[in-house]
């Protein structure tokens, strides 16, 4: 449950790694939160809607344009930015993301999107 007055991030990924790295170099800025699969992401999505969404392509179970597709029928003016080390972008942009990074990223190429879809 998100508890801050920082912008709320929900990082869907199946790499627990990936999100200690996210907390560790995001964490001052923005408050994360870290789901694994999408079935643990859309509960967490519904009862605390974050103010934007970092999701990867593959997971399993729903995959991130299933995942994509149940936020956009909630809440479609919530940010939400697909990862993935294929590249995706067009398949990304096309079902209704907001950006794309390309798995792995710089980390100020996060924030640059971070603070562009944010504002």
């Amino acid at each position: 449950m998100f508890s801050s007055d920082r912008k709320q991030l929900l990082v869907i990924d199946d790499n627990a790694g990936l999100f200690d790295s996210l907390n560790d170099v995001l964490g001052n800025e923005y408050a994360l939160e870290f789901a694994a699969t999408g079935q643990a992401a859309l509960l967490k999505f519904l009862s605390n809607e974050p103010d934007c969404v970092l999701l990867d392509y593959q997971l399993p179970g729903l995959d991130g344009l299933e995942i994509l597709q149940c936020i956009r029928s909630q809440n479609p003016g919530i940010p939400v930015i697909l990862m993935s080390g294929y590249d995706v972008r067009y398949t990304a942009i096309k079902h209704g993301a907001n950006d794309f990074i390309a798995k792995p990223f710089e980390v100020d190429e996060l924030k640059r999107i971070l603070e562009r879809v944010l504002s």
